[in-house]
This record gives structure tokens, C-alpha cells and sequence, in this order.
């Protein structure tokens, strides 16, 4: 499953706003919705952007347009209190309509010929892609070597992102939960488990796709560090 267009600029909304936030703002909210989520859940909580994906769950924030200006109240009123840079995000995502463009850069000179229906017979099960970095390219022996190197870079420089990137290419919330309980607290594998599972599911894996996502998010800096591989 893929977003709409529509949905993947309001992903990357909150993946903004995220990254801006302090730990005081993501203590801030947990308070607000302490009425709302359950208090197990805002404890799992990590960062806001997990607590966006809760909302998100329960419908409370969406990019329809009264959900969108019930949050905007909610995070520029109580959250971050008028902050000019949370308000030009805002100004952005509502201004600025959608755009869809080829990128002319983006073109891979190698044949489409990582087919992962053959090259993934190994998984078993998301713990397979294991825990520390030597583990971590010794079971993910069956992504090609060049998808390794691409992975392990970006999965160094991800951080949280790497959710965003999880709801873009269509993973599931149970996979998501999965995925940060399997390495609690390490961005780094919870983003290197994520692009193994996103490269097990392609028909044929290509790095424009890869980097085509990761733009999506947007990184922009990972996306051009990898044209490498």
C-alpha cells in the first residue's frame, strides 16, 4: 500500500514538526492527551512523532481540513506557543499545493535485477536481521551488497525519521510497533529492520525507489549521499 500524495505531505508535516521538537514540547503533549491515549501508550511514547502516529490511529489528527486546523490550534496554541518556524511548516504544507515531478537525476544505470523473491528465501521473522553491526550484514546477507552499504548508511543518519519512511512505502502499525519493541531505543537498526522490510516486498528493488522515498520524507541529504551505491 501506498499514500496519496496528499497524505504523504501531511506525513511529512509531522515528521518536520518532530524533528523541531524538544523534549519539553513531547512532555507537554503527553499532558494534553493523557485523556485521550492511554497511559501505557503515551509511556512507550519516544518522541512526538510517536505520539502523531497514536493520533493518527484514532483518527484525531488527519489531513482533512478540520482535523488539520484542530491540530494547528493544538500544537501552535499550547504546544509551541506561537513559534515562527512550527507556523512557516504550517504556512508551507497549507500554501503550497502538491507538486509531482520526475526527477531527472534520479535514474539508475544498473538493471533492475534485485529480485527479492530469490534473494530473501533467509528471512524468518524481523528479528532475523539481528542486533549489532556485524550481526546486522551478516543476516541481511541476502539484500544485495549494494543495498547493504546504501541501508547501513542511511539507517546511521535516519534518527526517528525512519517511521516516516515506514508509513510511506505502506508498513502497518503492528509492523511498526514490531519493529520498535524488537530495538528499543536504536533508531539505527529500527530504520535498518525497516528498509530490509520495505526491499523484501519490491518485485524488483531499485535504489531510484529507495532514494525516491527518502526525498518523500524528506531527506534529501541521505537520498543524495547514496547515490554512491
Amino acid at each position: 500500500m501506498a499514500f496519496s500524495d496528499g497524505t504523504s505531505r501531511f506525513l511529512r508535516l509531522l515528521a518536520n514538526i518532530a524533528r523541531y521538537a524538544k523534549s519539553e514540547h513531547v512532555k507537554t503533549m503527553k499532558f494534553i492527551m493523557k485523556d485521550k491515549i492511554t497511559k501505557r501508550e503515551l509511556e512507550s511514547c519516544e518522541d512526538m512523532m510517536d505520539i502523531f502516529e497514536k493520533m493518527m490511529n484514532r483518527v484525531f489528527i488527519s489531513p482533512e481540513k478540520e482535523n488539520l486546523s484542530a491540530l494547528k490550534e493544538l500544537i501552535m496554541g499550547e504546544i509551541f506557543h506561537g513559534d515562527g518556524e512550527v507556523k512557516r511548516m504550517f504556512d508551507e504544507y497549507e500554501n503550497i499545493p502538491p507538486v509531482v515531478e520526475p526527477r531527472v537525476d534520479e535514474v539508475d544505470n544498473t538493471n533492475r535485477t534485485d529480485d527479492c523473491s530469490s534473494q530473501h528465501s533467509g528471512f524468518t521473522s524481523l528479528e532475523d536481521l539481528g542486533h549489532a553491526d556485524n550481526q546486522r550484514v551478516q543476516k541481511a546477507s541476502t539484500v544485495s551488497p549494494r543495498f547493504t552499504d546504501a541501508f547501513t548508511y542511511a539507517s546511521k543518519h535516519m534518527g526517528y525519521d525512519w517511521k516516516v519512511f515506514a508509513r510511506l512505502v505502506g508498513l502497518g502499525q503492528s509492523e511498526i510497533i514490531s519493529i520498535q519493541e524488537a530495538h528499543k531505543g536504536n533508531a539505527e537498526q529500527q530504520s535498518f529492520e525497516t528498509f530490509c522490510m520495505w526491499y523484501k516486498r519490491q518485485n524488483f528493488a531499485s535504489m531510484t525507489e529507495f532514494r525516491k522515498v527518502l526525498r518523500d520524507i524528506p531527506r534529501n541529504d541521505i537520498a543524495d549521499a547514496i547515490k554512491k551505491y
